[in-house]
C-alpha cells in the first residue's frame, strides 16, 4: 500500500489550521479534493477530443495542448512521430502524456497508485505555486514543495556551414541538451560566410513551423521569419529565455466575413440578453452583466426630491382648501408620478443597453460606434468586405 506523500500531508495540515472562511483555506481543500480519488485521465489527438470509456478512471473531455484540463493523465493518440512542438507540450507537464497509436491502446491503459501519486505530488506543487500569487500566505509552503524542475531545454543547430554549425553544438553541449532532430525545443540558426541568404528560406521557416522557437546567430532577410529572436551576447541566456515561453503558433487568416458573422451572432445574443432580463424588470442582473465587462450603470431611478415636494405640497394645499377634491387631486397626482417613474425607469434601461454597446478601444467620445460597428468600419476600410 502506497504512503501518502509528505507533501499532502504538510498542505493538508496546513489547510485544516485555517480558520473558517478564509479563501486561501478553502482554495487548498478544494485542490486537495481534487487530487483523490480515482485517476482523472483525458484522451485526445492534436485536432479534437476522442471519447472513450477506461474502466476505474474519470474520463475528462480533453482538447489539445491540454492546458488547465484537470486531468491527471492525457493520452494523446497520434499515429507516427510526433511533432517537435507537441512533444515540448508533453515534457512541459504537470500532468503525465502518454503518446498512443490508436484509440484501442487507450481503452486498454492503466496507471499504477504509485505512478499517479508521483503525477499528482506535481500537480499539487504546481497548484500551491499558482495559489501562491493571489493568497500571499500560501508561499509558506512553497520551500515544501521544493525547486521547481526545469530540464534543459532541448536544442537542434541548424545552417548551412557544416563546420560553423559543429562549433555552436560544441559550445552549447555544456549548457543545454542537443539533438539532431526537430525534436526540440528550440531551434539555433547559423549563418554561412555571407550570413543568411534567400536560398536559406525554406530550411529557416520549415524550422519555425514545426518548432515554434528559433533563435538566429545574424539578421536574417526581411520578411523571411519575423517571429526569429537575435542570439544577443549571452546565446545560452537567450536560449533559456525563449525555451521559457509557449512555442509560437501561427494563427490561420481567417475571412473577415467569417468575423462578421460571429460579431453579429454575438451582438443578437447580447441584445436577447438585455430585452430578457428588460421585460423581467430586473436591474440587478443587468447590473451583473454589466460588471461581467467592466461597466458600471447609472444609479438605481428615483424621483427628483423637488417633484415629490411638489406633489405633496399640492396634496395639502388641497386638503386645506377643497377636502372634497382630494380623492380626485390623489388620483391624478398618483398617474403623475407612476408615469413619471416609468420614463425614468426607461431611460435608464436606454443608458445601461447603450453603455453595453459601447467600444472603450475607441480614441475619444465622439468616434465610440461600438465594437461591432467598429468591425465593420474596419473591415469596409480595408476593402475586404463591401
Amino acid at each position: 500500500m502506497t504512503s501518502v506523500p509528505a507533501i499532502f500531508r504538510a498542505v493538508a495540515a496546513w489547510a485544516e489550521g485555517r480558520p473558517f472562511g478564509d479563501p486561501a483555506g478553502m482554495a487548498v481543500r478544494e485542490l486537495l479534493h481534487e487530487l483523490t480519488g480515482p485517476p482523472r485521465i483525458g484522451v485526445c489527438t492534436v485536432d479534437a477530443p476522442v471519447q472513450v470509456v477506461i474502466p476505474g478512471a474519470i474520463m475528462v473531455r480533453t482538447t489539445w495542448p491540454a492546458v488547465g484540463s484537470g486531468a491527471d493523465v492525457i493520452l494523446l493518440v497520434h499515429p507516427g512521430d510526433l511533432p517537435g512542438r507537441v512533444r515540448s507540450r508533453m515534457r512541459t507537464g504537470p500532468q503525465k502524456f502518454v503518446h498512443i497509436e490508436d484509440k484501442e491502446q487507450a481503452e486498454n491503459y492503466t496507471i499504477g497508485v504509485s505512478e499517479l501519486v508521483e503525477v499528482r505530488e506535481q500537480l499539487l506543487s504546481g497548484g500551491i505555486r499558482a495559489l501562491a500569487t493571489r493568497f500571499p500566505q500560501l508561499t509558506a509552503l512553497v520551500p515544501a514543495m521544493g525547486p521547481a524542475e526545469t530540464p534543459l531545454p532541448r536544442v537542434v543547430v541548424i545552417g548551412p556551414d557544416p563546420g560553423q554549425v559543429d562549433d555552436v553544438r560544441a559550445r552549447l553541449r555544456p549548457h543545454v541538451t542537443v539533438v539532431e532532430s526537430a525534436d526540440a525545443d528550440v531551434v539555433v540558426a547559423v549563418p554561412g560566410g555571407r550570413g543568411f541568404m534567400l536560398i536559406d528560406a525554406p530550411i529557416i521557416q520549415d524550422a519555425w513551423h514545426r518548432v515554434g522557437r528559433l533563435v538566429v546567430l545574424s539578421p536574417l532577410p526581411a520578411g523571411m521569419c519575423p517571429q526569429a529572436v537575435p542570439a544577443g551576447s549571452d546565446l545560452v541566456d537567450t536560449i533559456a529565455r525563449v525555451a521559457g515561453h509557449p512555442a509560437g503558433w501561427e494563427i490561420p487568416v481567417v475571412p473577415t466575413g467569417k468575423w462578421i458573422q460571429a460579431h453579429d451572432r454575438m451582438r443578437l445574443a447580447r441584445q436577447a440578453q438585455i430585452h430578457q432580463l428588460h421585460r423581467s424588470g430586473d436591474r440587478r442582473g443587468m447590473r451583473e452583466l454589466a460588471k461581467l465587462h467592466g461597466e458600471v450603470l447609472p444609479p438605481e431611478p428615483r424621483l427628483p426630491t423637488g417633484y415629490l415636494a411638489a406633489a405633496a405640497g399640492l396634496i395639502v394645499g388641497v386638503c386645506v382648501i377643497r377636502v372634497d377634491l382630494l380623492p380626485v387631486v390623489l388620483g391624478i397626482v398618483g398617474m403623475h408620478v407612476f408615469r413619471h417613474h416609468q420614463r425614468r425607469v426607461r431611460t435608464w434601461w436606454d443608458q445601461a443597453a447603450h453603455m453595453l454597446s459601447l467600444d472603450t478601444t475607441s480614441e475619444g467620445v465622439g468616434h465610440r460606434r461600438g465594437p461591432f460597428g467598429w468591425v465593420h468600419e474596419q473591415s469596409r476600410q480595408s476593402g475586404r468586405v463591401t
